[in-house]
């Protein structure tokens, strides 16, 4: 519930499909284990199993669209390199793979969305009826690796494994490689130990499999929401830094604002490009001073305001103009 709270607030600063599908994780999630507290007092047919069927079939699935989706869409933001996909070289055919490849995973996961559905409501038949589907983990599979129903809930896992393991290792390298906040790198390895307990979460037996199981996938789930978390951070700091670059670059290609007034005859206010008032008679051009106000003599004075002044030489590139 509290994860549940949490992924809500993203709804309104994110756009991308994950701060959509993990709130639903969540509750999926919640309502298992309720009916897991539940015992033996719900029914097996009833109606509530049903539903615990319809949402267990629906996690695995769900976290692997959101863990894939939120890394790739954070190396597309930052036009970084993920894996096969050179973002940076900012190519619409890269754009075009990279469309791809989440359809592919999205397709992938709702393979897995079919195979639990298939596993859960018993629509293929084992031909050992005292084996457990469902309720044991790897160990449970090497004693009775002959049912198909067995390997088929157990693949889910598996994949989810794989991927979760290769992107943690991914999201551990952008952390230290790439982000902004230098204070923040090492919350970034995090989201690896969480993908190793729902790894391990897999291997028991049925004594404590339904425990081991829902615990590592609470860890996973609770790693991928702080990955939201610090994806948002990311990007915002990034975004920061970015308008931060480009009120730099106004001031030293020379976009300055004229005060009220205007540059001739005062009487014409706006914005003015400084350059455009140094003309050809012009031979030196002064370092502009970290002053508020500086004043550049040639055939025309003007007087310009100036937020940020960087010291600099425009008369090779304008003293034509």
């Amino acid at each position: 519930i509290f994860l549940f709270l949490n992924q809500l607030v993203y709804i309104r600063k994110m756009t991308i499909l994950p701060v959509y599908t993990l709130p639903i994780v969540s509750f999926c999630i919640a309502y298992e284990n309720i009916v897991l507290i539940c015992g033996t007092s719900i029914a097996y047919d009833s109606v509530t199993a049903n539903f615990v069927y319809i949402f267990k079939s629906l996690q695995i699935p769900l976290l692997l669209v959101s863990m894939y989706e939120i890394v790739h869409r954070l190396h597309e933001a930052r036009s970084v390199n993920f894996f096969i996909l050179r973002f940076d070289e900012g190519e619409e055919m890269i754009k075009t793979y990279g469309v791809l490849s989440l359809w592919c995973l999205r397709t992938l996961a709702l393979g897995l969305l079919i195979m639990n559905v298939f596993v859960y409501f018993e629509l293929i038949n084992s031909s050992k009826r005292s084996v457990k589907v469902g309720q044991g983990g790897y160990m449970y599979l090497s004693e009775h690796n002959d049912v198909l129903s067995l390997w088929l809930a157990l693949i889910p896992p598996m994949v989810l494994s794989f991927f979760s393991l290769i992107l943690s290792y991914s999201i551990m390298s952008y952390g230290v490689n790439v982000t902004i906040g230098l204070t923040a790198r090492k919350r970034w390895r995090l989201i690896l130990p969480c993908s190793l307990a729902q790894t391990i979460g897999q291997i028991f037996n049925t004594d404590i499999y339904l425990v081991s199981s829902n615990l590592g996938q609470l860890f996973l789930l609770g790693g991928v929401t702080f990955l939201l978390y610090l994806v948002e951070e990311d990007l915002r700091l990034a975004g920061s830094f970015a308008d931060y670059l480009h009120k730099s670059n106004v001031a030293f290609t020379g976009k300055y604002t004229f005060p009220p007034g205007g540059e001739d005859d005062r009487t014409v206010p706006g914005d003015v490009e400084l350059v455009g008032y140094i003309n050809h008679k012009t031979t030196t051009l002064p370092p502009i001073s970290p002053l508020n106000r500086v004043v550049i003599t040639s055939d025309v004075e003007a007087c310009c305001s100036l937020d940020t002044i960087y010291s600099s030489d425009l008369k090779d590139e304008y003293g034509s103009r």
